[in-house]
C-alpha cells in the first residue's frame, strides 16, 4: 500500500493513459482485421461474378456458334482446356472458369478447373471441395438456359490476399503505437513542468524567505496546494 501511494502522479498518468490506448487500439484492431477480411471477401466475390457475367455475355452473343463447334470436336464431353495467362500483379486473383452447352455439355474450361460442374445452382456463391482443395465458386446462365458459365477460386488464394491486406493494418498499427506512447509521454511531462517549477521555486528558497510563491502559470489543480503553501508562509510572517 505503502509503495503505492509512493507511486509518482506522472507514472500514474503514463501507466493508465498507455494501459486505455494499447486496450483500445488492440479492441479497434481486432475489429478492423475481421471488417477488412469480410470487406475483401465481398470484394472477391464481386469479382467472381462480374467475371462470370461477362463471359456470359461474350459466349451468348459472339462465342456460341465456336463453343457448339468446339463440343463437335470434343465429343467425350472433357472440354477444351484454355492456358490462363501469368499474374501480373501481386493482388491478382486467378479465376478458373467453365462453360457449359445444353445437355451437360462442357465446351471450355480453363486448365485448372475440374470436368464436373462446380455447382448445381445458378446465382449463388458457395463453397466446393474439388481436387483436394476448397473452392469458392458462381454460376450464372443466360435466359434461355443455353449457355451456362461458372467460374471458381481457390479458397486459400483469397484468403492468402485477405491475410496480406490484414498484415499490412496490423504492421501500420505496429508503427502507430510507438508514436502514439511517445506523444503520450511528451504530452504528461509537460504538463508536470509548472509543478516542478513550483518544487524548485521552493527547493531554492532561503530560510528565512517568507514571501508568497508566484501564483502565475500555476495550474488549477495546483493552485490550492500552493495557496494553501502561502498562507502557511503568511502565518510564519506574523
Amino acid at each position: 500500500w505503502m509503495r503505492h501511494m509512493n507511486t509518482s502522479i506522472k507514472r500514474r498518468l503514463l501507466v493508465g493513459l498507455l494501459s486505455l490506448m494499447v486496450i483500445a487500439c488492440l479492441l479497434t484492431l481486432v475489429k478492423n482485421y475481421f471488417d477488412t477480411r469480410h470487406e475483401i471477401q465481398d470484394l472477391l466475390d464481386a469479382n467472381l461474378a462480374q467475371s462470370a457475367r461477362v463471359l456470359l455475355e461474350l459466349s451468348s452473343h459472339e462465342l456460341h456458334e465456336q463453343l457448339a463447334y468446339a463440343r463437335t470436336l470434343n465429343p467425350d464431353g472433357e472440354g477444351i482446356s484454355e492456358h490462363m495467362p501469368a499474374q501480373i500483379h501481386k493482388y491478382q486473383q486467378e479465376i478458373d472458369f467453365q462453360i457449359w452447352l445444353p445437355g451437360g455439355h462442357l465446351a471450355v474450361r480453363s486448365e485448372n478447373a475440374p470436368k464436373e460442374p462446380f455447382t448445381n445452382i445458378d446465382d449463388t456463391f458457395e463453397d466446393h471441395k474439388f481436387q483436394d482443395r476448397l473452392w469458392r465458386v458462381y454460376s450464372v446462365a443466360d435466359q434461355d438456359k443455353n449457355v451456362r458459365v461458372q467460374v471458381g477460386q481457390f479458397y486459400d488464394e483469397r484468403d492468402a490476399l485477405s491475410n496480406n491486406i490484414s498484415a499490412r493494418l496490423i504492421t501500420s498499427f505496429g508503427i502507430m503505437l510507438p508514436l502514439l506512447a511517445l506523444i503520450i509521454w511528451f504530452n504528461v511531462d509537460h504538463a508536470m513542468r509548472p509543478l516542478n517549477k513550483i518544487a524548485r521555486q521552493i527547493e531554492n528558497r532561503r530560510y528565512d524567505n517568507l514571501q508568497p510563491i508566484s501564483m502565475s502559470d500555476v495550474p488549477t489543480e495546483a493552485q490550492p496546494m500552493v495557496k494553501a503553501i502561502n498562507a502557511l508562509f503568511g502565518r510564519l510572517q506574523k
